[in-house]
């Protein structure tokens, strides 16, 4: 399938949690906010984004419509994710839980 070489990664994703300004924690790469992957951008601490980053292809590809999203499901979810505490695993089933 298609969506297994644009959605499945080689080593585990390290999940961990964000409190955006104003708005509940949520779950994200370890790497969100780790300014290494995001040299060429600003952090908006009141929006809580990279300034000016363009969306990647793999969450235009999930949002095109729920049919794409259920089809790349399976593909995207034979990853490993990581966890350091259960909060943040639970956190991150929460979303999923809303999103199928």
């Amino acid at each position: 399938m298609v969506y297994e070489y644009v959605l499945v990664e080689h080593e585990h994703i390290a999940i961990n949690t964000h409190k955006p300004l104003h708005h509940q924690r949520r779950p994200c790469r370890s790497s969100f906010r780790d300014k290494r992957f995001h040299q060429q951008y600003d952090w908006d601490a009141q929006s809580s984004k990279w300034i000016d980053q363009p969306q990647t292809g793999i969450t235009s590809l999930l949002r095109l419509n729920k049919e794409v999203l259920q089809e790349a499901a399976s593909a995207l979810y034979t990853n490993t994710f990581s966890f350091e505490t259960m909060t943040e695993m639970l956190s991150f089933l929460q979303i999923l839980g809303g999103s199928m």
